[in-house]
């Protein structure tokens, strides 16, 4: 991308962090000009202290590498958690959800969810639902929390109530939605465990990890699923889950053996897990570990900030607040939850229809010629992600100038290609 742009789009890939961006060119320096079989086994296992000193000076930027163990401890060190689950790797945050699902809907009778989920882990529950003949219960609240400004206890009391109404005993919950909503999972829980047990929580955490301080909800689902390429800025797809260490204890719940029960083949998740454990097999697939070097250059950038998480999505929040104020200005309504339920993610909706008319392609464009990166849906609405880092006045001013002209210059803002 250009110098220049203000980035907002983390609805598909964060920004890649200039500490991602080191370690991937070393990395591949060091594939290209020596070849990673040489050091391979131990370099994965260990870090960058196996490598020679000749080597170590040429491509300095792989410190930040310090084995499989010791990316999973930098990410348990970068949520703040004051327990130690356990953390899996795969190629796809789609294939450790797979699993998270399947074992939801084997081990509970009816689970509820929201309206809320993303469409395409919703349909991974349908599926292990009809496979497992669990029953899924669904309460709406977008509206309720969109339009209808419901505060927080409502929400929680409204939700509990259908959980222990409809005698569930597992729960599928998104922490933030793609649209931007907090959900108050650890209140609910708490809300309905005064009453019955939750067997079984699995928290869709895409939207939540590095954005807002999630701590609390790890420490207290079984499965918390995410990605290292949105937020963290690792920008290579590359998914994470911290897991309920109890959920493995026995030989009939070992990984592979879920794994296999399941249907789930991935070759990095059982790579990482071999690593970990010492038993890697003699014949194995072919794996690409790009995305766990990219991923520890971003936590080594992250973990060397200054601020704490709370204190970054206070941040976030603030840009939030400033954005939303001067979108109002410009002909743009911002379409917030009270203030229990907001994130780093803000939506505008237009207030003319020519806008209204755009497509999201044309609306994405419309920003993309003025430096701003976005995401764009159908009747011009579109999501802006707040960095944890105040703007700059002239990204305010060049924000403005986009939005206004969005919204006033009519057929005009429908980009020329």
């Amino acid at each position: 991308m250009t110098p220049g742009v203000l980035y907002l789009d983390t609805a598909r890939l964060g920004r890649m962090a200039s500490g991602a961006r080191r370690v991937v060119r070393d990395f591949a320096g060091l594939s290209g000009e020596v070849g990673l079989p040489l050091y391979g086994e131990e370099f994965l296992r260990t870090g960058f202290s196996v490598l020679p000193p000749p080597l170590q000076r040429r491509f300095p930027a792989l410190a930040a590498w310090t084995g499989i163990a010791g990316l999973k401890s930098a990410i348990r060190e970068l949520v703040e958690t004051t327990h130690r689950p356990e953390v899996l790797f795969a190629h796809r945050s789609a294939v450790l959800m797979r699993l998270a699902i399947g074992m939801l809907t084997a081990r509970c009778r009816r689970v509820l969810t929201t309206d809320l989920d993303w469409s395409a882990y919703r349909n991974l529950l349908n599926v292990a639902r009809r496979e497992f003949h669990t029953e899924v219960c669904e309460v709406p609240l977008r509206n309720f929390i969109f339009r209808e400004k419901v505060a927080e206890g409502e929400i929680v009391s409204r939700v509990a109530s259908a959980y222990l109404r409809q005698e569930c005993d597992g729960l599928f919950l998104t922490a933030v939605s793609h649209d931007g909503i907090r959900f108050p999972i650890v209140e609910l829980v708490r809300e309905i465990e005064r009453q019955r047990p939750v067997r079984m929580l699995v928290v869709d955490g895409a939207q939540a990890f590095c954005h807002v301080p999630a701590a609390a909800i790890i420490e207290r689902a079984d499965f918390f699923v995410a990605g290292c390429h949105k937020w963290l800025g690792a920008f290579e797809p590359l998914g994470i889950a911290f897991a309920n260490p109890t959920l493995f204890a026995t030989p009939s719940r070992r990984l592979p053996e879920l794994l296999r029960r399941h249907g789930i083949d991935d070759p990095l998740l059982t790579f990482t897990q071999q690593f970990e454990e010492n038993s890697r097999a003699a014949n194995t697939e072919t794996v690409n570990v790009a995305p766990l070097f990219a991923c520890a250059g971003a936590l080594k950038e992250e973990l060397r900030g200054t601020v704490s998480n709370r204190e970054s999505f206070q941040q976030r929040l603030r840009n939030a607040n400033r954005v939303a104020a001067m979108a109002e200005e410009v002909g743009w309504k911002a379409l917030r939850p009270a203030a229990e339920f907001q994130s780093g993610i803000l939506l505008l909706e237009p207030t003319a229809d020519s806008v209204v008319r755009l497509s999201p392609l044309d609306l994405r464009t419309h920003f993309h010629n003025r430096r701003i990166s976005l995401t764009a849906y159908e009747g011009g609405c579109i999501r802006l992600s707040m960095s944890n880092r105040p703007f700059k006045p002239s990204d305010l001013d060049l924000l403005r100038t986009a939005l206004y002209s969005a919204a006033t210059a009519g057929q005009s803002a429908i980009p020329v290609r």
